[in-house]
């Protein structure tokens, strides 16, 4: 399988999905959200009734947790649910964030990336995807 772009050719497969974060919406039943500080159990829970392949790992500085894929071949680096991954991961664009091991920040005046190491997405004239998108946009209406 064919999965082209950076991830073909990244020096670090699986990075992206060992250790990153998830922002997003209500998806508890009384509306809590997983950028809220929660048990590991909790936390957990929102993940699987989401149906989202993420488990918490630890928490950072603002006590809210990180997440590794559990789809992740460890071995490999690469996806094991490719096909059917998560909405998430189909919107992820390798080098346009942090996550990414090709990532090349922004000039901190300019706003721009340095010509010689543009994204792929800036060479295609693609928008960037939000980095943590809201878990409400990422879960099937029918588990909410």
């Amino acid at each position: 399988m064919n999965r082209g772009g950076l991830c073909d050719v990244c020096i670090d497969p699986g990075h992206c999905c060992r250790d990153l974060p998830l922002r997003g919406g209500p998806t508890g039943p009384h509306g809590e959200r997983v950028d809220q500080p929660m048990s590991f159990e909790r936390a957990e829970h929102m993940a699987m009734r989401a149906g989202l392949p993420f488990r918490p790992i630890y928490r950072d500085e603002e006590g809210l947790w990180r997440w590794t894929c559990t789809a992740l071949d460890q071995r490999t680096g690469r996806c094991t649910i490719y096909e059917t991954r998560p909405q998430v991961c189909q919107i992820y664009d390798p080098g346009t964030d942090p996550l990414c091991v090709h990532h090349v920040p922004r000039d901190a005046d300019s706003g721009e990336q340095p010509h010689s190491a543009a994204s792929t997405s800036e060479q295609r004239g693609a928008a960037q995807p939000q980095l943590e998108p809201s878990l409400d946009d990422l879960v099937e209406p029918s588990v909410r």
